[in-house]
């Protein structure tokens, strides 16, 4: 439950941001990379695969170690 409340949170960051709710606001690094590897995986019937426990260890996994 606390995971999901952490990635509902963060979408709902995500959308004020990106429809300029929060003037100056920009997403973090960490936070461009997310969205650019789950694109794919969003717009998708089977999106709420993201939220099953081993995509959520991934996806922290490559944000906080990512390719040098």
């Amino acid at each position: 439950q606390a995971a999901r409340d952490f990635m509902l949170g963060h979408m709902t960051i995500l959308t004020a941001v990106l429809f300029e709710e929060i003037p100056g606001v920009q997403l973090s690094d960490g936070a461009q990379m997310a969205i650019k590897q789950a694109k794919q995986e969003l717009f998708q019937p089977d999106w709420k695969k993201v939220f099953e426990p081993e995509a959520m260890l991934q996806s922290v996994r490559s944000i906080t170690n990512p390719p040098q």
